[in-house]
C-alpha cells in the first residue's frame, strides 16, 4: 500500500514537473539553474544519470552547451531537481536540530543498485587545503582538525546554509581522514613530478662511438700516391701476360739539336 501511495506521489511529482516546464519560456534558464544547483552543492552529473536514466553526454550538452531534450526527459531532470532540492533541505534541516537524516526512499526514482554518492572535494575546500599545503606540507593531527572546521564551513557557506548544520553535508562532509589523504596524495604526486623533471633535465646518457670499421676507416684515410702500375687512371694488373707493355720512345743524343753559342 505503501509503494502505490509513493508510486503515485512520484507520478503528481512528474506531472507538477511537466506542468512547470511547459510554463517556462525558455529551456536553456532551467538548464543553466540545474547546473548552478550541481556546482553548489558538488552533485556529480553521474548521480542525475543513475537516478533519472538519461544519457551522461546528452545531459552534459544539455546543461553545459543547451542542446535540445524531449520534454518527457526534460520533465524526469526537473522532477529529480525538485526532489533533491526537497532532500537536500531536510538533510540541513535535521542537521541543525541534532536529527540524523533519514535515507531517501528508493521507490521514489529508479536508481543502479550497489550505487552511493561518492565524496567531492568543493572548489572551496580545495582552495583552503592548496594554501595550507604551501604553508606546511605534512600538517600535524591539530591543524588537520582546524582545516577540517574550515572545510566544512566554507562548504556551508557555499550552500548558502549555517555552519552549524555541517552534518547537512552527508556524503560531502569533510573529515580527518579525507584531509590526511588528500595531503598525503598531494605529496607524492609533487616527488612524481619532481622526479619526472629531474630526468627530463638530466636527459638520455651519451653512448660512445662505435669503432671504425676497416670499410669506414678506409673511406677516411687520405689517397695513397699513385703506385707505379697505375698508369693513365688504368690499373696495371703484375703478371697478367695479356697485358701490352707500353712502348715510349727512345731519346737519343741525335734527337737534340745544338744549342748556338752566344
Amino acid at each position: 500500500m505503501q509503494t502505490v501511495s509513493t508510486r503515485h506521489f512520484t507520478q503528481k511529482m512528474q506531472k507538477d514537473a511537466l506542468l512547470k516546464l511547459n510554463q517556462r519560456e525558455d529551456p536553456w534558464r532551467v538548464a543553466k539553474m540545474v547546473k548552478s544547483y550541481l556546482q553548489q552543492h558538488n552533485i556529480p552529473q553521474r548521480e542525475v544519470v543513475d537516478t533519472t536514466g538519461l544519457n551522461q553526454s546528452h545531459l552534459s550538452q544539455h546543461l553545459n552547451k543547451g542542446t535540445p531534450m524531449k520534454t518527457q526527459k526534460r520533465a524526469a531532470l526537473y522532477t529529480w531537481y525538485v526532489r533533491k532540492q526537497r532532500e537536500v533541505a531536510q538533510q540541513f534541516t535535521h542537521a541543525g536540530q541534532g536529527i540524523l537524516a533519514e535515507e531517501p526512499m528508493g521507490d521514489d526514482l529508479p536508481t543502479k543498485k550497489g550505487r552511493r554518492n561518492r565524496f567531492k572535494w568543493g572548489p572551496a575546500s580545495q582552495q583552503i587545503l592548496f594554501q595550507a599545503y604551501e604553508r606546511q606540507k605534512n600538517p600535524s593531527k591539530e591543524e588537520r582538525e582546524a582545516l577540517v572546521e574550515e572545510c566544512n564551513r566554507a562548504e556551508c557557506i557555499q550552500r548558502g546554509v549555517s555552519p552549524s548544520q555541517a552534518q547537512g553535508l552527508g556524503s560531502n562532509l569533510v573529515t580527518e581522514v579525507r584531509v590526511y589523504n588528500w595531503f598525503a596524495n598531494r605529496r607524492k604526486e609533487e616527488a612524481f613530478r619532481h622526479k619526472l623533471a629531474m630526468d627530463t633535465f638530466s636527459g638520455p646518457q651519451p653512448t660512445s662511438a662505435p669503432p671504425l670499421t676497416p670499410h669506414n676507416s678506409s673511406s677516411l684515410q687520405p689517397p695513397s700516391a699513385l703506385s707505379p702500375n697505375k698508369v693513365h687512371g688504368k690499373k696495371q694488373l703484375e703478371g697478367d701476360p695479356k697485358e701490352t707493355p707500353v712502348n715510349l720512345p727512345k731519346l737519343s743524343h741525335q734527337n737534340y739539336l745544338p744549342i748556338p753559342s752566344l
